[in-house]
């Protein structure tokens, strides 16, 4: 048994997992993309895109592309081509934590992931599910929820660090949108993950490249054919 651990009815232990750091990754993918030169780090604007049907050509720096994808997580609602897709932003907070005593060896989960921080005795815990309007501001209700569902996992006493929010691309039947514009076909979409972006976004990136590249079909549980229906001009 851990020490501190709540578990008066007993537990799981999964073998050979684990968790991945986000920003850690995205940071070396970062420095890596720009030494190699197919990342460029700029603020995109659609207003910059221009098509003659069958390729693309960004304004700045003159880039030209077979195609587009838009990778733009929640804000793709802003996207001036698909803001007629289902997707509705959803918030979410976690709370950075020191819990001394804690065993940082696994990662935690009953009503809440405890997941262990770079420092040795911290935690990340999350998260909560909130649906619009977002409080401007972190506030005590997230604290609150995030530092009761920690007290449900370890008896020992924590302190609460910080608190994060951000902002996930949820969609209505729970699944994402891959795929075509149906309008442009130079345009495509990947997202509406959700809460499951870092699980499921690797396979289907790779499922989406095949697929515009005229390798595989995609998968219809993800195809955002499946909302065609739903766009102004069909």
């Amino acid at each position: 048994a851990l020490p501190g651990l709540v578990a008066p009815f007993g537990g799981a232990w999964l073998r050979g997992g684990g968790h991945l750091r986000v920003a850690a990754l995205l940071a070396a993918l970062a420095r890596q993309g720009k030494a190699e030169g197919w990342l460029r780090e700029e603020t995109f604007t659609w207003e910059h895109v221009v098509s003659d049907g069958t390729s693309v050509t960004y304004a700045p720096g003159g880039l030209r592309a077979r195609h587009v994808v838009c990778c733009q997580g929640a804000a793709a609602l802003a996207c001036p081509h698909f803001a007629w897709l289902p997707l509705t932003p959803n918030q979410g907070a976690v709370l950075d934590v020191a819990v001394p005593g804690l065993s940082t060896a696994q990662v935690l989960n009953r009503g809440a992931y405890v997941v262990p921080g770079v420092v040795p005795g911290q935690f990340r815990v999350g998260a909560t599910y909130r649906w619009p309007p977002f409080a401007p501001e972190p506030g005590d209700a997230d604290q609150r929820e995030l530092a009761g569902r920690l007290a449900g996992v370890t008896a020992l006493p924590f302190e609460v660090l910080s608190e994060q929010r951000g902002v996930r691309p949820a969609v209505r039947d729970r699944r994402p949108l891959l795929g075509r514009h149906p309008a442009l076909p130079w345009l495509s979409l990947f997202g509406g993950f959700g809460s499951k972006g870092v699980s499921l976004a690797p396979r289907l990136a790779l499922l989406l490249a095949d697929y515009l590249d005229n390798r595989c079909e995609l998968w219809p549980d993800v195809n955002l054919a499946r909302y065609y229906k739903l766009y102004p001009a069909s």
